[in-house]
């Protein structure tokens, strides 16, 4: 899998011109998470869309999330000059945007959950991020969302 990091400095508006299919990007693309401290836009390249060397829609926009207050400036730096590490990265979490129901007394949010499956490579790592996160319930009732809400805004 590749990825390619985008910091909130970077042109997300402009994400068509890298001319990379993406996958659903007018739905899942939020200009207005540049703004959050916490977050970072990220295009998933699938390695099937490598390996077969064919343009499809294997990329996928997702944002990392990190909970732990750690200074994404400094991080954007990292890799703007390419010294970034794993370690880095530790405390993030690969998400998606989606808007989440509470079923309980039917308010909609802007989330970002955790999906199964964003580390397919190692199932470990999945159960290292999904312990560390911290999963929400809904603003309004408190209920469960029912999925793995990790951000509401």
């Amino acid at each position: 899998m590749d990825v390619i990091y985008f910091n909130n400095q970077d042109n997300w508006e402009d994400l068509e011109s890298l001319d990379i299919p993406i996958w659903h990007l007018s739905y899942y693309r939020k200009l207005e998470l540049k703004s959050e401290v916490d977050v970072r836009l990220i295009l998933v390249i699938t390695p099937w869309a490598i390996k077969r060397n064919f343009v499809n829609y294997s990329t996928f926009v997702n944002y990392l999330y990190w909970n732990n207050g750690q200074d994404l400036q400094e991080l954007d730096s990292k890799v703007e000059n390419n010294t970034w590490t794993n370690k880095d990265f530790y405390d993030s979490v690969i998400t998606r945007y989606q808007k989440t129901m509470c079923f309980n007394c039917d308010s909609a949010w802007d989330t970002l959950v955790i999906d199964d499956g964003n580390y397919f490579r190692n199932r470990g790592l999945e159960t290292i991020k999904f312990r560390q996160s911290i999963i929400k319930s809904c603003p309004q009732c408190r209920a469960s969302l029912r999925q793995s809400v990790v951000k509401i805004f």
